[in-house]
């Protein structure tokens, strides 16, 4: 089974990012870094990939080969941390290009730039009311 490994920093972060109102020169910046993330970050989840196939003809293998399977195992969540630690070191890149101010807000947990999940924040209503008429009435013609 392949691991689910998001690319680049993440839709939240780069959802705080948006709401910055970032310059152009701050927009360019940021999306280098996010570039470079995602190409180290293409070479790393081949690596993951590689030690995921090798993981499974290790356990193939009968009788089963415990050092190799644990072997396989430790590389593997190796490199999951490595990916961790660099989107951890893009984010901290991050911060230099900011303004104080921008940074503040970044930086503050309970800031919500969008919905408080992260994800931006939906119109409610606007369809007919579930089970009734017009006006909410019983269910009928329209």
């Amino acid at each position: 089974m392949a691991s689910q490994i998001p690319v680049g920093m993440g839709v939240r972060v780069l959802a705080r990012l948006a709401a910055l109102d970032l310059n152009g020169d701050q927009r360019r910046q940021i999306g280098q870094i996010q570039k470079d993330l995602q190409e180290s970050l293409i070479t790393s989840r081949a690596a993951v990939s590689r030690t995921e196939l090798d993981l499974r003809g290790a356990m193939a293998e009968s009788p089963h080969n415990i050092p190799a399977i644990q072997q396989k195992l430790e590389s593997k969540y190796a490199l999951l941390m490595e990916i961790d630690m660099a989107r951890i070191a893009a984010i901290h890149a991050v911060h230099p290009v900011l303004t104080d101010e921008q940074r503040e807000k970044f930086d503050d947990p309970t800031w919500q730039p969008c919905g408080g999940d992260g994800r931006p924040q939906r119109q409610m209503g606007g369809g007919r009311p579930s089970g009734r008429g017009p006006g909410g009435g019983p269910p009928g013609r329209w």
